[in-house]
């Protein structure tokens, strides 16, 4: 049986690097400045370069997103670049880019959700550098 009275949990959703050293505080950041209580982690080797530049087939992904927006009703969308990426070895401003261009991508494949940038810089700082 469940019990109606309790608030129902909230989800955001998180594509990130594989990294293990930007996990957590990604997870604590988001969780902390958008009041949520869990975040689903859908993860790639340089995830934001192969959305940028369609190296991966988004259909891969899909079912993951499907899930997290669609059963878990996360209405936000984080994508996650960070310095010294070992699977995306070029320079910070170039991933910044590639940011920008992996958030349009994944707007418009779920234009009802808000979709975010996030920059995790060498010491570890967290900043959101776009949003749509």
């Amino acid at each position: 049986v469940i019990d109606q009275s309790q608030e129902v949990a909230t989800f955001a959703t998180c594509m990130n690097c594989v990294e293990g050293r930007v996990q957590l505080p990604i997870i604590h950041w988001i969780k902390q400045n958008y009041k949520v209580d869990f975040v689903d982690m859908i993860t790639d080797v340089g995830i934001v370069n192969k959305i940028a530049n369609k190296d991966i087939d988004m259909s891969l992904l899909l079912p993951s997103m499907d899930v997290s927006v669609d059963v878990n009703l996360s209405s936000r969308i984080f994508l996650v670049a960070h310095h010294n990426c070992q699977g995306n070895p070029v320079d910070d401003e170039t991933q910044k880019r590639e940011l920008h261009a992996a958030v349009d991508c994944v707007k418009e494949l779920f234009p009802s959700c808000q979709v975010y940038g996030l920059w995790v810089d060498n010491n570890e700082e967290i900043r959101k550098i776009i949003e749509k």
